[in-house]
């Protein structure tokens, strides 16, 4: 990067020829193979014995930086602060270097602290950033301020939204409605007190509503139960007596033949979603991604959530969408198409369908109420699709917006992989389309995104697009992308600076991307963070 070069020109030119005063000043390390490097007449790092493949950490490249961000106009301190971070040592007398490090630690601890909070174990999502977060805000943190508004602006999973809202005011944006529910849980705006008493509304709404469908699946309840509860010793017997149960057991299909009841039942809940009771999930999923009486248990709590208002509502929302991907037995964790239950698995999926949904979804809304105290920052959301969360950031925040650019890598639909979570926040009876259950792409029923083309020149362009029309607005665009991806980071950036005067800063971490399609693959990868700031 051009950006990079006067930077890296200081660096060559101070460790030009390095002394031994200068070794003893900066207190030597007692391994003659570290590397040393002085980023400043006060500052210096020892690198262990490294590859020159791996990139430095984003906190080394910020101190790289330090002329443009760091204050050196403070007097030095008489004797030298020493940092240990991820086998790199850093010994400065600049008070300046050494409130950033110390607050980069902070930081660290902060964002470790959320990644192993309850909610960030048990949701996944593609392209989740949850294990690079900590990456991601120290790359960006130099370029910020302490007015800056981060909106996150396809927040997917929520998880990059719960990690500005450490750092100031949030906003979420997804084309999804599920996604932004799933950011809103994972900021300010709960507490544990007000969720037991909003879950003791839920709980008798949900008892009212249990009852009326456990009358009408009595008998299947029971099969259900007997299944759980046989011996399980001979795997085929139990997988044989499952399939059977699963067979018997009709749900709507709008690509296969159904009974002329059930066809007609649908059509009376399509003109009607709020008709008493709820069986959505019933009769769409249940024994393709949950049990039974799961899906009953699902049903009802989405009926108790419909009978409170506001935010105490989208809260319960969001929970319930955790709920709901925490109990499921799909494929590769997501819903593009369902498990092939086999004599080999049908002891792990039983075991799945037997966890209950209502008791997940309490200790869960407790838990995050609980979380939701200790955040810094409400989670605010913004109604998708990008166009529409830009605008409302350049009319809203103006140039104090952060916009974080997290778009998918690959030309993967995510509507369909993640069909059941819209679906339960929608509540519509969509259409039922193959094995998969999927909502209807021809109908309108599904999300259809800009990244799924063949034609990678069609991704940058929409990239470029995106960027330029941050940078136009005054705001800063903090872009994460993967070298597999489809556009080219290169070209992206070359035309971007063609357009726009900006200044670019590019950082990179290794990583392991987990395939959707088979849980034991993963792809090592270079994920980059590259921000772009109007000049």
């Amino acid at each position: 990067m051009e950006d990079d070069l006067p930077f890296y020109a200081h660096l060559a030119k101070i460790n030009a020829q390095i002394t031994d005063q200068d070794r003893q000043r900066f207190g030597g390390v007692g391994n003659l193979f570290a590397q040393f490097i002085k980023l400043s007449e006060h500052t210096a790092i020892y690198l262990p014995d490294r590859s020159a493949e791996k990139p430095l950490p984003a906190f080394v490249r910020n101190l790289f930086y330090y002329s443009e961000f760091i204050d050196s106009t403070l007097p030095l301190d008489s004797v030298p602060a020493r940092f240990e971070l991820m086998d790199i040592i850093v010994i400065t007398y600049e008070p300046s270097v050494k409130r950033y490090i110390e607050q980069a630690i902070q930081r660290k601890r902060e964002l470790d602290r959320v990644r192993h909070s309850n909610f960030v174990n048990t949701a996944s999502y593609m392209g989740n950033k949850k294990k690079i977060a900590g990456f991601i805000i120290e790359s960006m943190f130099p370029y910020i301020s302490e007015d800056s508004v981060f909106v996150d602006l396809m927040c997917g999973s929520g998880a990059m939204s719960q990690a500005f809202a450490q750092l100031g005011p949030t906003y979420a944006s997804d084309a999804q409605e599920f996604c932004q529910l799933l950011a809103k849980v994972q900021g300010r705006g709960f507490t544990k007190l007000r969720a037991h008493q909003v879950l003791e509304r839920i709980v008798s709404n949900y008892d009212h509503h249990i009852q009326a469908l456990k009358c009408l699946y009595q008998k299947q309840l029971e099969e259900e139960e007997k299944l759980y509860l046989q011996d399980w010793s001979n795997r085929e017997v139990v997988f044989s007596a499952y399939n059977e149960f699963v067979t018997r057991f009709q749900l709507y299909s709008s690509t296969s033949p159904i009974s002329s009841e059930l066809a007609a039942l649908i059509s009376q809940y399509k003109a009607n979603p709020k008709k008493f009771p709820y069986c959505l999930f019933t009769l769409y999923f249940s024994n393709v991604f949950f049990g039974l009486l799961q899906c009953i248990q699902l049903d009802s709590l989405r009926y108790a959530v419909d009978q409170l208002k506001g935010e105490e509502k989208r809260w319960a929302l969001g929970i319930l969408v955790v709920t709901a991907y925490q109990v499921s037995s799909g494929h590769a964790g997501h819903f593009a198409q369902p498990r092939r239950i086999s004599s080999q698995n049908i002891l792990e999926t039983l075991s799945q369908r037997q966890k209950s949904a209502y008791h997940e979804f309490s200790k869960r809304f407790l838990c995050l109420a609980e979380e939701s105290e200790r955040c810094q920052n409400e989670v605010k959301l913004i109604s998708g699709p990008w166009q529409n969360a830009l605008e409302f950031a350049d009319k809203y925040i103006g140039k104090r917006a952060v916009i974080y650019l997290d778009a998918p890598y690959k030309r993967d639909e995510y509507s369909r992989y993640y069909h059941v979570l819209e679906t339960l926040v929608k509540y519509d009876y969509p259409s039922s389309e193959l094995k998969g259950r999927i909502r209807s792409k021809k109908e309108g029923e599904r999300f259809s995104t800009e990244f799924f083309t063949k034609t990678s020149s069609k991704v940058d362009n929409i990239f470029i697009k995106i960027i330029t029309q941050v940078l136009e607005a005054g705001m800063t665009c903090v872009w994460s992308y993967s070298d597999n991806g489809v556009a080219s980071v290169i070209d992206v950036i070359n035309k971007v600076k063609n357009l726009v005067p900006c200044k670019i800063h590019l950082y990179g971490i290794p990583y392991q991307h987990q395939s959707q399609r088979k849980e034991s693959h993963k792809l090592s990868v270079t994920e980059y963070c590259i921000v772009l700031s109007p000049r």
